[in-house]
């Protein structure tokens, strides 16, 4: 007896086929895991910014930025909590993150993909660049040479569109960095270590996630809108603000 079997021709069809609709699943399962990734991310800032919340009700509305002169908010949040009004008494070993080595503090969008090391995880205004009155500056608890820094956020104006950590990338290394300084400047430098004027990158599609002062989260889409946020709280200074639409492709606004 004669068995049928499938000729060449029609095995070339059916690996085709296959190839075809892998094609098309493809995509839709990319778009799944940037939706998921992004969901996470959004998350992850939302139990930042309650860490945030927490040091604030423990210090009368002041929220540390940055520590022993280094803007590093994950230890300075997590580990070198610091009393404003006494700064000689530092409070180590209050957790406000999940532990030491949070990785709610990282991205799961952008490398490293996990806690590695402070300078690696989403990226927090420092205080160089806000106003004098909307900051304070003491001696440090580690070296009397350097300084802790603090935001008085009971002087905000706007505490919904005062962000604060977000989704921020460094072409040094291709990664997440933890600084964010100096966005409002005339001369873009789009490979300084720190970003400076980097602030964030769109990292879930067209928006990138940030969490602000009053503690919700959302989606940032284009420079313009960070310039708003930050025009909120500085009304009548000029903004030069550069993101991330993509890597290697940032876009610029001025106001």
């Amino acid at each position: 007896m004669n068995k049928k079997r499938f000729t060449l021709i029609e095995l070339l069809v059916v690996v085709a086929i296959i190839a075809i609709l892998a094609g098309m699943l493809l995509p839709a399962l990319g778009k799944v895991k940037q939706t998921a990734q992004g969901a996470f991310c959004a998350n992850n800032l939302k139990q930042v910014a309650m860490a945030f919340q927490l040091y604030m009700n423990d210090f009368n509305d002041y929220l540390i930025v940055a520590i022993n002169s280094e803007n590093n908010w994950i230890t300075a949040i997590n580990a070198g909590n610091i009393n404003p009004y006494n700064t000689k008494s530092a409070y180590k070993g209050i957790t406000y993150l999940s532990s030491a080595k949070a990785e709610e503090a990282v991205c799961p969008s952008r490398a490293p993909f996990k806690y590695t090391d402070h300078r690696y995880g989403y990226c927090h205004r420092t205080f160089t660049h806000i106003p004098a009155n909307l900051r304070k500056n003491v001696p440090s608890a580690y070296s009397d040479s350097n300084t802790d820094s603090f935001y008085n956020t009971r002087v905000l104006k706007s505490p919904s569109s005062f962000f604060l950590a977000g989704d921020g990338w460094s072409s040094v290394g291709s990664t997440q960095r933890t600084e964010m300084t100096k966005f409002s400047s005339a001369t873009p430098d789009y490979t300084s270590e720190k970003t400076s004027n980097l602030p964030f990158l769109t990292a879930h599609g067209s928006s990138g996630n940030f969490n602000f002062l009053d503690g919700h989260v959302q989606g940032v889409r284009s420079a313009s809108d960070f310039v708003s946020f930050c025009k909120a709280e500085q009304p009548g200074t000029e903004m030069t603000c550069t993101v991330w639409i993509k890597i290697g492709a940032p876009e610029s606004v001025t106001e």
